[in-house]
């Protein structure tokens, strides 16, 4: 959900928001004591990377397939294979 919520606030043009203004608002969001994330020490270490020029939607899809167990992640981003060394990898054409 809050890959979907990045993605829209980013990347349609009636929102147009950037990565750090969303990061800064979910900080804030996390504040909130009556307020329950999925896994908030995913998000707290997802945001503190976007802080470094990562994208949060990256961080969280990569932080969630490290704690189900996968062995790769596939991607075409260069930048998340490079931020998650080993674990990421770019496809290979045949």
């Amino acid at each position: 959900m809050l890959v979907e919520v990045d993605w829209v606030l980013t990347s349609l043009c009636l929102y147009q928001w950037t990565a750090v203004e969303v990061a800064e608002t979910f900080f804030r969001l996390l504040t909130i004591h009556n307020l329950a994330f999925e896994n908030e020490d995913r998000l707290r270490a997802a945001l503190r990377a976007v802080l470094q020029g990562a994208y949060l939607s990256d961080e969280l899809i990569a932080a969630h397939c490290q704690e189900a167990g996968c062995a790769k992640l596939a991607s075409f981003d260069k930048a998340l294979v490079k931020r998650h060394g080993a674990f990421a990898l770019v496809p290979k054409a045949k």
